[in-house]
C-alpha cells in the first residue's frame, strides 16, 4: 500500500508538471468512456434495469398460444379452465396469469373531465404472480374475478393516483368511472411500476370478467368466459425456461387433444424475462450496435491516450534510464508508469459520466412506434460501474503498451544517447496506432453518411398524400355503450362541429389512420373471374368521402363516395368501393375498373361491390412497399367493431386546434374523452422512431470519433515537431526552406491518412453489413459514402496536421541547437 501511495504521489507530480498532456489525455480517454457509457446507459435503460415493482423478474416470462394458420401463426386465447389444466400438466410452472390490454380506455373520477388511460384486464391472480407489493390497500384477487360477476374494484398506478387524484390518501373507495361503468379504487401500485413489460406501461388494472360490461357488450353477444391472448407465467426457482417450454408444450398437446376449441397446430412459446415482449429481437440488434460504435469509440481514445503516452515516455526516457541504472527493477519500473495512465482513466471516468449525460441528452428521450414513451436514461449503478470498469479497461490499454516500450532500454547505448530531445520509442508502433484511429473513424463516418441517406430516403419517400397540416383524434362512441345507428348518428354531427371551427378546411373519418402501425388486409377478386382465380390480398379501409380530399390524395378516375352512400339508411347489399391504382391494375388490367363488380370472399359469406372510383396508391408505413387497397364507406360497416379515427386539416397551432376539437366534441357528449394523437407529420416520424435513434446515435458518436482522429493526428504530428527540434534547426542552419520542412513535419500524417483510409474502407466493407438491415435507398457498398467519409478525414487530418507542421518551419535554428 505504500508503495501504491507513493506511486501515486509520483504519478500527480508528473502530471502537473505537464498540464497541457494531462488535460489532452484526460479529455480524449473521457470522450471515449463517455461515449460507451451513453450506449450502455440505453441498453441498460431497455434491457438491463429490473422492472420496478416486480419480484424475481428472472423467474416471470410472457407465454404465446398460437395455431398455424393461413398468413402464418395466430395467436389463440386460453380461458380460467385451460390455465388450471396447463399448471397441473407443467410442474416447472408455479403461476400462469392472463391479461388483456393495455388498452385506451375512458377514465373519469368526480365531477374531473372524462380522459383516456391505458388499462389492462387481468386475472384475480395476475398481480400476485408479478410479486407486486401494493403502496396502498390491496391488489386484485381470485374473488374479484369470480364468474358470473365479482366486484369492480381497480388497482391504479401510482401515477395515475397523483395525476388523476391529486395524491390524496383517502383514495381507497373512491369512484372510478371507465367508459362510464363504476369502479372502486381497491388499491395504488409503488412508484414506478407500469406493468411488466416496458414498452406497454399501464395506468391501472380490473378485473377480466368486466370486460363484457367496460366494453359495452350485449348480454347475447358475451361468451359464458373471457379468452385471454396474452399470459405471463412464473416459473420455480433454480428452473429453466427451457423445461418449462417443453412441458408446456406438451400440455397443450394434451390440451388440444381433449377440447375442440382447438386444432392439432396449437403450440406455446415461452419468452423469459420481465421487460420487453414486443420488437425485443429489432431492439436488441440496433442497441448492441449502438454499444459496439461505442466501444469502437473508446478503441479509437484509447489508441490515441496510448500514442500520446509512447511520446511522454519517449521524452522522459533519460529519466528511466537512469533508474534503471541505479538498480531499479522492470516490474517496479512498469507500476510507477501505469499508475500514471491510471489516475488519467480514473479523472477521464469521471469526465466521461459528464459527457455521457450531455450525449443521453443530446439522444433525447428513447421513443418508439408505439404510444410508450421510455423517457429518460437514469444514471444508476450500473451505469457508474460500467464507466469505472470502461476507466480501468482504458487505462490497461492506453497504459501498459508503452510502459512497457518504455522499459525496453540498452543500458550502454541509451546512456550515451539520451537527451532532452531524443525521440527514441516505438514509431511503427506509434504509427499504427494513428492508423488505427483513422481507419475507425473512416468507418463511422461513412456509417453516419449511409444513415443520413436513409433518412433522407425516408424523407423523399412519395406517400400519395400530403400529410402537412393534418391532426388526428380518436373518438370512440362505444366507451359509452353506443350502438351502431347512434355511433353513425355522433360520428355526422361530430364532423360538422369540427368542420366549424374556424381554421379548419376539411375533415374526414378513416378506421386506420396512417403511419398508425396497424393494417386489415381483405381478400378481392373479380366479379365473374375463372374458377380458382386466387383472390388478391388488399389493405382495406372504411373512410368518409372527404378522407380524400383532407389528405389530398388524388382522384384518378370515377368519383368518391356520396353522402348517401356513406351514410345510408340502410346498409346496400352492393356496396360502393374506391380501389387505388395498383389494385386496379391487378384486378382488370388496362381496361376501366369504374363499373366493374368485385367479391370480398371474407369468411363464411362473400360480399359484392362496385367499383365507383380510382385514387392514387399511398403509402403509410414507411419501412413497407406501397400496398394495394381499397376503400368503403365509413357508414356501411358495423360500428361494433371499429371506431373511426377523425383526420382534421387545419392552418391552426396544433395545440390550438386540438383545445378546439375537444370543446366541439364535448358539445356533442361531454362524457366521452377526446384522444388527440397529435399531428400525421409527428407521426410519420415516430413510425421509423427506433431506427432514426439508432441513426442519431451513430452520427454523434462518428462525429465524436473523428475529433478524437483529429486531436490523436495532431498530437503525432506536434510530438514530432517537438522531438526532432534538434533535426529542424539543423535542416534550417544547411538552408532547407520552410515548405521542405513542412513537408518532413507533414510526411507522417500524410502516411497515416493514406494507409488508414485503405484500411478503413476495407474495414467498412466489413462492418456494413451489420447495418444492412437498417439502411434503405442505398447500398452498403455505395461508393460514395467511402470517398465522401475519405475526403472528409483526410481534409480534417491535414488541416490538423498543417498548424504544427508550420511551427516545424519556424524554428530559429540557434534557439534550438542552443537548446539542445
Amino acid at each position: 500500500m505504500d508503495t501504491l501511495l507513493l506511486d501515486l504521489r509520483y504519478a500527480i507530480r508528473a502530471l502537473k508538471r505537464s498540464p497541457g498532456f494531462t488535460a489532452l489525455a484526460i479529455l480524449t480517454l473521457g470522450l471515449g468512456i463517455g461515449a460507451a457509457t451513453a450506449g450502455f446507459g440505453l441498453l441498460n435503460r431497455i434491457f438491463l434495469r429490473p422492472v420496478p415493482g416486480v419480484r424475481d423478474p428472472s423467474n416471470v416470462g410472457f407465454t404465446m398460444f398460437s395455431e398455424r394458420g393461413a398468413h402464418g401463426d395466430m395467436a389463440v386465447g386460453i380461458t380460467d379452465a385451460d390455465r388450471a389444466h396447463l399448471i397441473q400438466a407443467t410442474p416447472t410452472v408455479i403461476e400462469l396469469a392472463g391479461w388483456q390490454g393495455p388498452m385506451r380506455l375512458g377514465i373519469a373520477a368526480p365531477g374531473a373531465i372524462p380522459a383516456l388511460a391505458e388499462g389492462a384486464f387481468v386475472t384475480g391472480d395476475y398481480l400476485h404472480l408479478l410479486g407486486v407489493i401494493p403502496a396502498m390497500g390491496r391488489l386484485i384477487d381470485s374473488s374479484d374475478d369470480l364468474r358470473p360477476a365479482g366486484l369492480r374494484v381497480a388497482v391504479i398506478s401510482d401515477r395515475l393516483w397523483r395525476d388523476l387524484y391529486g395524491g390524496r390518501q383517502d383514495i381507497l373507495g373512491s369512484p372510478l368511472l371507465v367508459n362510464g361503468v363504476q369502479f372502486s379504487v381497491a388499491g395504488v401500485t409503488p412508484p414506478g411500476f407500469r406493468g411488466p413489460d416496458r414498452l406497454e406501461l399501464t395506468d391501472f388494472w380490473i378485473p377480466g370478467n368486466t370486460y363484457w360490461d367496460v366494453q359495452h357488450f350485449d348480454s347475447k353477444q358475451r361468451p359464458r368466459e373471457i379468452d385471454y391472448y396474452r399470459n405471463i407465467v412464473r416459473i420455480r426457482p433454480h428452473s429453466s425456461f427451457d423445461l418449462a417450454t417443453s412441458q408446456l408444450l406438451g400440455a397443450v398437446r394434451a390440451l388440444a387433444t381433449d377440447t375442440s376449441r382447438f386444432d392439432s397446430t396449437l403450440t406455446a412459446r415461452v419468452v423469459p424475462g420481465a421487460g420487453i415482449e414486443r420488437a425485443k429481437d429489432s431492439l436488441r440488434h440496433q442497441l448492441f450496435l449502438i454499444l459496439g460504435v461505442s466501444g469502437l469509440v473508446l478503441l479509437v481514445a484509447c489508441a490515441n491516450v496510448a500514442n500520446l503516452l509512447l511520446f511522454r515516455r519517449a521524452q522522459r526516457r533519460a529519466d528511466v534510464v537512469v533508474r534503471l541504472s541505479l538498480g531499479a527493477g522492470t516490474g517496479r519500473l512498469v507500476r510507477l508508469l501505469l499508475a500514471e495512465s491510471g489516475l488519467i482513466g480514473a479523472i477521464g471516468s469521471l469526465v466521461g459520466v459528464g459527457l455521457a449525460a450531455l450525449l443521453i441528452a443530446s439522444f433525447g428521450k428513447v421513443r418508439m412506434p408505439w404510444r410508450a414513451d421510455l423517457g429518460a436514461i437514469p444514471f444508476d449503478v450500473r451505469v457508474v460501474a460500467f464507466a469505472a470498469g470502461s476507466g480501468i479497461l482504458a487505462s490497461l490499454l492506453a497504459g501498459v503498451i508503452p510502459a512497457l516500450v518504455a522499459t525496453r532500454v540498452n543500458l550502454g547505448s541509451d546512456l550515451k544517447a539520451s537527451g532532452p530531445n531524443q525521440a527514441g520509442g516505438a514509431p511503427r508502433l506509434r504509427l499504427s496506432l494513428a492508423v488505427l484511429q483513422v481507419s475507425v473513424s473512416l468507418a463511422l463516418v461513412a456509417g453516419a453518411y449511409l444513415f443520413a441517406d436513409t433518412i433522407r430516403n425516408y424523407a423523399q419517400l412519395p406517400l400519395g398524400f400530403n400529410p402537412v397540416g393534418v391532426s388526428v383524434f380518436h373518438v370512440d362512441p362505444k366507451r359509452m355503450g353506443y350502438d351502431s345507428p347512434r355511433q353513425r348518428a355522433y360520428y355526422q354531427v361530430l364532423m360538422e362541429k369540427a368542420s366549424a371551427i374556424p381554421g379548419v378546411t376539411h375533415v374526414g373519418l378513416v378506421d386506420v389512420p396512417p403511419f398508425a402501425g396497424m393494417f386489415s388486409f381483405s381478400d378481392i377478386v373479380a366479379a365473374g373471374a375463372p374458377d380458382g382465380t386466387k383472390p388478391l390480398e388488399a389493405t382495406e379501409y372504411k373512410v368518409s368521402g372527404t378522407y380524400f380530399t383532407t389528405l389530398g390524395i388524388r382522384l384518378e378516375r370515377g368519383r368518391i363516395f356520396t353522402q348517401s352512400e356513406l351514410w345510408p339508411d340502410t346498409l346496400n347489399r352492393v356496396r360502393p368501393l374506391i380501389v387505388s391504382v395498383s389494385l386496379a391494375r391487378k384486378l382488370f388490367g388496362d381496361r376501366d375498373p369504374v363499373g366493374a363488380l368485385v367479391d370480398l370472399p371474407a369468411g363464411r359469406t362473400a360480399e359484392r361491390g362496385i367499383i365507383v372510383g380510382v385514387v392514387a396508391d399511398t403509402r403509410i408505413d414507411l419501412t413497407g412497399p406501397i400496398e394495394p387497397a381499397f376503400y368503403q364507406p365509413v357508414g356501411q360497416g358495423r360500428f361494433d367493431y371499429y371506431s373511426p379515427a377523425v383526420l382534421v386539416q387545419s392552418s391552426l397551432p396544433e395545440r390550438m386546434l386540438s383545445k378546439e376539437f375537444q370543446s366541439a366534441a364535448r358539445t356533442v357528449d361531454g362524457s366521452l374523452p377526446v384522444d388527440s394523437r397529435g399531428t400525421l407529420v409527428d407521426a410519420e416520424t415516430a413510425s421509423i422512431a427506433s431506427k432514426e435513434l439508432l441513426f442519431r446515435v451513430v452520427g454523434i458518436l462518428s462525429g465524436l470519433t473523428l475529433v478524437l482522429t483529429i486531436v490523436g493526428v495532431y498530437g503525432i504530428v506536434a510530438y514530432g515537431v517537438t522531438t526532432r527540434t534538434r533535426e529542424f534547426g539543423i535542416r534550417t542552419a544547411l538552408g532547407a526552406v520552410p515548405a521542405n520542412l513542412v513537408r518532413v513535419a507533414l510526411r507522417p500524417a500524410l502516411i497515416i491518412t493514406a494507409v488508414g483510409t485503405l484500411a478503413g474502407v476495407a474495414g467498412s466493407l466489413y462492418l456494413t453489413k451489420f447495418i444492412a438491415a437498417s439502411l434503405y435507398g442505398v447500398s452498403r457498398f455505395d461508393p460514395f459514402a467511402f470517398v465522401t467519409a475519405a475526403l472528409i478525414l483526410a481534409a480534417a487530418v491535414l488541416l490538423a496536421s498543417w498548424l504544427p507542421a508550420r511551427r516545424a518551419a519556424k524554428i530559429d535554428p540557434m534557439v534550438a541547437l542552443r537548446y539542445e
